[in-house]
C-alpha cells in the first residue's frame, strides 16, 4: 500500500528499529518477535478485527466505512472507534515526534496492548529505560537509574497506549479528504489526507501550555474497515500563547492487531507503594512549601513547576539534588521570575515575589509526572 514518508532519516521503518522491545515477560511480548507479523488466535472468541487481520483475499472486495469515516472525510467519531477497536483486541503501537527546527526527537515510544491492558517501554535521551503500566488508579511508571529505580504515578494522559494526546487532536484539527482505497485485501484500508486546518483551536500534544493555535497541518492517515488507525504521519506548526511557535513531525503506526499478549509487570506493586505522596501549600509569606510524605525521593533532574491557573505567570525549578522524604522544601520566585529552592527552613533573605491568584504544583521527569497535580494551593 502507498504511504507518504516525510521524516527524513526517521521513517517508520527506522522507528520500528529504534522502538523495538526486548524479549521477556515484563514487556508483554508473548513470544512474538518484535517487528514480525504475529499469527492471531483462532479461538471462538476471536474478534472481528483479529479475523480480518489474517484474511487473504487477493481481489478487491467491497467493504463499509467504519464510524468516523465517510465520503466527506473524517469526523470526531473516528478516534473513539479506533480506541474501542483496539481496546477490544490486542496491538502494538509505536510513534516518534521530532522538532522540525532543531531536529531533536521530542518523544519516541512503543506500547503493547491487550484487552484494555497496556505496557509501554522506551529509552530517554540520557539512555535510561522507562516502563509505564496504565491502571484504573493511575499510570504507574518505573525509570531505571544508575542509582536504582524510581517510581511515579502519572497524572494521566489521554489513552497513553494509543498516544491519544497527539492523535485525537490531529484528527479534529485536520481538514481531511474523501477516503481512497489503499489495498485490495481484507481488512480494507482507506487513506485520507489533510493539507489544511479545520479546527485551529485543538492543539496536539501536552508539551506546552494552553491556549494555543494550530497554524498549519499536512498529514496522511490510513484507517482499516474496523476503525483502527494503522498509520498517521503529520507535519504541523502551532503557536502556544505566551510561549512561541513550534514545528513538529510525527509518525504513528499500529501493527500486530490480534497478535500480542500483555502481562502485568512484576514491578507494579512496588510502584504503587513507592510512587511519592506529596503535600504542597502557599505560606503566608509567599513560599510554596512542599514535602514528600511517603514513597521514594524526587530524583535530580526532576522539574518542579508552580503553574498559574489564571493569567498570572508560573515558574519552575530543576532539581540538582534530590528531595528526600519527610524533608520540607520551600520553592519561590523573585521579581525576575527565576525559581529558587530552600530546604528544611525558609531563607532569611529570600524576598519571594507575591503569588496572587490560583496556583497548582507538580513534578515531572521529562513527560512523566511523579504524582497527580496538586490544585489550588492555599
Amino acid at each position: 500500500m502507498r504511504r507518504r514518508t516525510f521524516l527524513a532519516g526517521v521513517g517508520l521503518v527506522g522507528v520500528s528499529g529504534c522502538l523495538r522491545l526486548e524479549g521477556g515477560s515484563e514487556t508483554g511480548t508473548g513470544g512474538t518477535t518484535p517487528g514480525s507479523r504475529a499469527t492471531p488466535p483462532t479461538s471462538a472468541s476471536t474478534t472481528t478485527a483479529e479475523s480480518a487481520e489474517t484474511a487473504t483475499e487477493t481481489t478487491r472486495t467491497p467493504a463499509s466505512y467504519p464510524s468516523g469515516l465517510s465520503d466527506d472525510g473524517v469526523d470526531s467519531f473516528l478516534y473513539p472507534t479506533h480506541r474501542q477497536t483496539l481496546y477490544g483486541s490486542s496491538f502494538r503501537a509505536q510513534w516518534i515526534k521530532r522538532d522540525r527546527e532543531s531536529g531533536t526527537v521530542r518523544v519516541q515510544k512503543q506500547y503493547r496492548g491487550e484487552d484494555g491492558r497496556a505496557l509501554g517501554r522506551w529509552r530517554t535521551s540520557d539512555g535510561t529505560q522507562v516502563e509505564m503500566y496504565p491502571t484504573g488508579r493511575g499510570d504507574y511508571w518505573r525509570e531505571s537509574l544508575a542509582t536504582g529505580p524510581t517510581y511515579g504515578n502519572d497524572m494521566g494522559n489521554t489513552d497513553p497506549s494509543l498516544w491519544g494526546d497527539e492523535i485525537q487532536p490531529l484528527i479534529v484539527a485536520g481538514d481531511w479528504s474523501a477516503p481512497t482505497r489503499a489495498n485490495d485485501q481484507r481488512p480494507a484500508i482507506w487513506e485520507v489526507t489533510a493539507d489544511a486546518v479545520d479546527d485551529e483551536s485543538v492543539v496536539p500534544g501536552t508539551s506546552h501550555g494552553a491556549p494555543g493555535t494550530v497554524l498549519s497541518l499536512s498529514a496522511t492517515m490510513q484507517v482499516d474497515e474496523n476503525g483502527a488507525i494503522r498509520s498517521l504521519e503529520a507535519t504541523y506548526r502551532l503557536r502556544d500563547d505566551g510561549v512561541g511557535e513550534f514545528a513538529y513531525e510525527t509518525a504513528y503506526s499500529v501493527e500486530d492487531v490480534g497478535g500480542v499478549t500483555v502481562e502485568e509487570p512484576a514491578w507494579l506493586s512496588t510502584a504503587q507503594e513507592q510512587a511519592p505522596t506529596v503535600t504542597a501549600t502557599v505560606t503566608d509569606d509567599q513560599y510554596v512549601r512542599f514535602a514528600v510524605e511517603s514513597g521514594n525521593r524526587l530524583e535530580p533532574g526532576t522539574r518542579l513547576v508552580v503553574d498559574a491557573e489564571g493569567d498570572e505567570p508560573g515558574f519552575g525549578y530543576v532539581l540538582e539534588d534530590p528531595i528526600e522524604p519527610n524533608t520540607p522544601a520551600y520553592l519561590f520566585t523573585d521579581e525576575s521570575g527565576s525559581g529558587t529552592i530552600a530546604r528544611e527552613t525558609r531563607p532569611s533573605d529570600g524576598n519571594p515575589a507575591s503569588l496572587d491568584g490560583t496556583y497548582s504544583f507538580y513534578a515531572r521527569r521529562r513527560d512523566e509526572f511523579y504524582f497527580h497535580r496538586i490544585h489550588d494551593l492555599s
